[in-house]
């Protein structure tokens, strides 16, 4: 077998995130993964009836959004698009009302009426520079992202872009132990 720079077990966001770093870096990577499919609980796959694509584990991801370490890979170019709601989160109130959050503080604030001036002033301060609070404190949840096409296509931006550095893919080995891997220095 050849010897490698690194190899990773598992091509979960994590697993891929880390292959993809070091194979920026020139490193010769492998990345070895049990299932027919890379990319973890990130996988999309026909489930019901044909034509019907649902994501297997997980399906929204403010978090990979906000990451720097993503937003830093050009993941664009393999053909990840995101998809953004037009209001990430909303409360039923008494009633028939609701509070829905908006990407825009002020909106949110108009959509409550008499209460909004009090909202904003809850904020204190921050609401001065709420782009640099939203940015840090709430930008994952004002983004609530999913990729178009369902789940998979972030695995597949982040495999492509792998490949794209130099690094492999191979899929169908289940690691029992180190001993099954190929020599590598890490």
């Amino acid at each position: 077998m050849t010897r490698r720079d690194a190899v990773v077990v598992g091509s979960g966001p994590n697993g891929l995130a880390a292959a993809i770093l070091l194979a920026h870096h020139g490193l010769d990577v492998l990345v070895v993964e049990a299932n027919e499919v890379p990319g973890g609980g990130v996988r999309s796959d026909f489930l019901t009836l044909p034509g019907f694509l649902h994501d297997v584990c997980s399906a929204v991801y403010p978090m990979a959004v906000g990451s720097p370490f993503f937003s830093s890979l050009p993941l664009h170019e393999h053909g990840l698009e995101w998809i953004h709601a037009p209001l990430p989160l909303a409360h039923p109130l008494e009633g028939d009302l609701a509070a829905a959050l908006h990407r825009d503080p002020r909106e949110t604030a108009a959509a409550l009426a008499s209460d909004g001036e009090a909202w904003l002033g809850l904020l204190g301060s921050l609401s001065d520079d709420w782009h640099a609070f939203a940015a840090d404190v709430l930008g994952p949840l004002l983004r609530w992202p999913i990729p178009r096409g369902g789940a998979g296509r972030l695995a597949e931006a982040l495999v492509d872009h792998l490949r794209s550095l130099g690094g492999e893919i191979v899929t169908d080995w289940r690691v029992e132990t180190l001993e099954e891997l190929p020599p590598s220095r890490a």
